[in-house]
């Protein structure tokens, strides 16, 4: 199935125990015709700031933007992306994970930049873990493991990122809930590493 960020600003004084409730309404939901498959969210939670973008499988947008209407859950957008991730498992050992997003210049190509990513150099103390792709608003999002913001725009330089923004995220995975799901009766998710 195709596969989709669902993007959310939420109200940044939201209490936890609100975010885990729509944590539980959408897994609630879960067994629903729909099937809706959550991959992981990344999420930029601070004083002022409560933002995620949550990638899941779904048949179309519309249907997850229906599906998030019926669990109730709050969100802007449902955009359509392309994935690529590390092709040797990698992933962030404890390391910040670093949020790089920027316009792609119309003269590049998504595949010349995963080009890069996957031939340079990495500099010693950063790597990419993802990169997603929204093609119409030629939208890159890259999730870069660093110890520190100057190790992950350096990063970003030398590899061709376009960074407009960055911020450090919190990765949130499906098997992060797994004793939600077994505790509700639901079969546990099967979405990626």
């Amino acid at each position: 199935m195709p596969l989709f960020a669902i993007h959310r600003v939420l109200d940044p004084t939201t209490s936890e125990s609100d975010r885990e409730l729509m944590v539980v309404r959408s897994v609630g939901f879960v067994d629903t015709p729909l099937r809706p498959v959550w991959h992981r969210t990344f999420a930029i939670q601070n004083d002022n700031q409560f933002e995620t973008w949550c990638m899941y499988e779904g048949r179309n947008a519309e249907e997850l933007a229906w599906w998030n209407n019926q669990c109730g859950v709050p969100f802007d957008e449902v955009r359509p992306v392309t994935q690529w991730r590390r092709e040797d498992g990698l992933g962030a050992d404890g390391t910040a994970v670093h949020w790089i997003r920027g316009c792609l210049p119309g003269d590049r190509e998504p595949e010349e930049l995963l080009e890069a990513l996957r031939t340079r150099s990495e500099p010693a103390e950063a790597r990419w873990l993802r990169f997603f792709w929204d093609a119409e608003r030629r939208q890159a999002y890259a999730a870069v493991a660093a110890p520190d913001a100057a190790t992950a725009l350096t990063f970003a330089e030398a590899m061709g990122l376009p960074h407009a923004q960055h911020d450090v995220v919190d990765e949130i995975r499906p098997t992060d809930f797994a004793r939600l799901y077994e505790n509700l009766g639901f079969a546990p998710y099967s979405g990626d590493d």
